[in-house]
């Protein structure tokens, strides 16, 4: 229902003081009737353009200017407005906290904000107003929570791939740093057996011991690398760790609003459990703004924001770690295959260069077998020569014409001048003989002193050349690091000893026979056949050792390779009868 003003008359026939008592009273009716009409239609109809203003989340705008507005037509009215007042607090349930404004007894101050109209009267839908607008302010925040929520349960679920990429990047970089230990334990052992070379003549340094000393040094230098790698990649597994903690826990405090609401998380994280993990997405400019505000009243609080801001910086830095870290190990591979083929390369050139001079060795010592054949042929031949020489012991032995005061001499010297050179010549030539005899005898004794060198030159470049030829093939057979360390070095070393115990047993052997009354030579050869069966003994238990350990280690790999296999969950669990 609508109000209008009845015109006056044009022509006033009554005095002006008459009229204007009149005027004034329409006046104040009709100024009554604006003021107390929109209100009065507002609450029985329940919407009117003067309907009271009620607002949630949000302060009054200009106050001092509604009340300036508000003031002259008071002032006119001079109506007391405590009993609507009062019935609006007794209806709606809220205290008035300043001119024309109120708020719920029970809500916070921040979160609900309610202005009036002075002298308007509450409308009767006030309470379930109120309440709608609550709803609507509860449902926004407890929204804007869950989706904050969220993002840090994904932010925390990119941080837990990152953390497991970082874990396998780890194992990489511990499985490298074990096979360089090994490698380190090889270059020991191979050191150490070219120590068992014989002295003096085969323990000159070499390019083989300069190719294995040059390898532990990049051994050690990548080792320490990794070391270093390694130590960075536990600190940035803590951090991600830490970085994870914090997202679940500030899920977990956020999501205690979220009782009401329906969790659409977890199914999209059974969804794509399978999946590959993939970058975080990056999130909307609404969300972004949102999330920018952080205060401890907002839904996105600061610890949040840091929390998040930390996990995105950690999940960047574990992946650049982990491209770090695969560069370091395939580096680190290719140096040490590179460096383990060049001295096994320098290895087997020693061994070649070695091997061609024991056969320019033997064949010298060939050479000077023969000469010392031919020679004592000869010797033996000269001496035979010698006694004939001199003839016979005794003087009834001569013959008639070997003696020298035979008749046709005894006729020839009666002349002066007549001497023969018989007995001279004779004397000259046993003295020459001697000596060409002693010549050749010390000609001899050089030839058997220069073969005996050969002999045992021989012996020492093949002994160098056996070992040299075990480390090689120890080298190869241990290039896959499938061996372990204990055990693979313990059996190398009794392998070692017993090669050298069966080598120094076959030699004074060889000698008992020329030595056989030596007792004590022959309970030495005792000790050492009892000391070959133990370390044979031993070395069969290592063996039997380091097979089971293999064994076991295989079934270990085994069992790893199943679980990263099925740690995804697409395999069937066979229905038991």
């Amino acid at each position: 229902m609508s109000f209008k003003n009845i015109p006056l008359a044009t022509v006033t026939i009554g005095p002006e003081s008459w009229r204007d008592v009149t005027v004034n009273a329409i006046r104040l009716s009709d100024r009554l009737v604006k003021t107390l009409a929109p209100c009065r239609s507002g609450a029985r109809n329940g919407s009117s353009s003067g309907s009271p203003v009620i607002q949630l989340g949000e302060e009054p705008g200009n106050t001092a200017a509604q009340d300036q507005q508000l003031g002259p037509r008071n002032s006119d009215l001079n109506l007391p407005r405590g009993k609507c007042t009062n019935g609006f607090e007794a209806e709606s349930g809220m205290e008035k906290t300043g001119p024309d404004k109120y708020r719920p007894v029970s809500a916070p101050h921040h979160n609900l904000h309610v202005s009036l109209k002075a002298g308007d009267a509450p409308p009767s839908f006030l309470r379930v107003h109120l309440a709608e607008r609550s709803s609507h302010l509860a449902r926004s925040y407890t929204r804007t929570v869950r989706s904050l929520v969220t993002e840090l349960r994904l932010q925390a679920v990119h941080t837990n791939d990152d953390t497991k990429r970082l874990l396998r990047s780890r194992e990489t970089l511990e499985k490298s740093l074990a096979d360089l230990r090994k490698d380190l334990l090889l270059n020991k052992s191979s050191v150490d057996t070219r120590r068992l070379r014989p002295a003096p003549r085969e323990r000159v340094r070499d390019g083989a011991d300069y190719l294995l000393e040059a390898e532990r040094k990049l051994l050690i230098e990548l080792k320490s690398e990794l070391e270093i790698r390694l130590k960075m990649t536990r600190h940035q597994l803590e951090m991600l760790c830490s970085c994870r903690k914090r997202l679940l826990d500030c899920a977990a405090e956020r999501s205690r609003v979220l009782d009401l609401f329906p969790n659409s998380f977890a199914d999209w994280t059974r969804s794509h459990s399978c999946s590959p993990p993939s970058p975080p997405p990056s999130p909307s400019p609404s969300q972004s703004r949102e999330l920018l505000k952080a205060s401890p009243a907002t839904p996105c609080t600061p610890e949040c924001q840091e929390a998040l801001q930390a996990a995105r910086t950690a999940c960047l830095q574990s992946r650049a770690l982990c491209r770090e870290v695969k560069e370091a190990v395939d580096q680190a591979v290719s140096l040490g295959r590179s460096a383990h083929k060049a001295t096994n390369d320098g290895l087997t050139q020693k061994i070649a260069e070695t091997v061609n001079l024991t056969q320019h060795l033997q064949v010298s010592s060939g050479e000077s077998r023969v000469a010392i054949q031919r020679i004592q042929r000869w010797y033996d031949e000269n001496e035979h020569s010698e006694g004939r020489v001199l003839g016979p012991v005794s003087s009834a032995d001569l013959l008639t014409r070997e003696r020298l005061d035979r008749p046709q001499v005894q006729v020839y010297q009666r002349h002066a001048g007549t001497q023969l050179p018989e007995a001279t010549a004779i004397v000259q030539g046993y003295a020459t003989l001697r000596q060409s005899l002693l010549n050749t005898s010390q000609d001899l004794g050089l030839l058997h002193r220069t073969r005996l060198q050969l002999e045992e030159n021989m012996q020492g470049k093949r002994a160098a050349a056996g070992l040299d030829s075990a480390i090689a093939r120890l080298r190869r057979r241990n290039s896959d690091h499938r061996w372990t360390q204990h055990l693979q070095v313990s059996s190398g070393e009794s392998r070692v000893a017993i090669q050298r115990i069966q080598r120094w047993y076959d030699e004074n052997e060889h000698s008992e026979g020329r030595v056989l009354g030596y007792a004590t030579l022959r309970q030495s050869l005792l000790n050492t056949s009892q000391d070959l069966g133990l370390l044979h003994r031993t070395r069969l238990q290592l063996e039997e050792n380091m097979q089971g350990k293999r064994a076991a280690a295989g079934l270990d790999s085994a069992i790893a390779r199943l679980r990263r296999r099925n740690s995804d969950h697409r395999w069937t669990v066979p229905h038991l009868k």
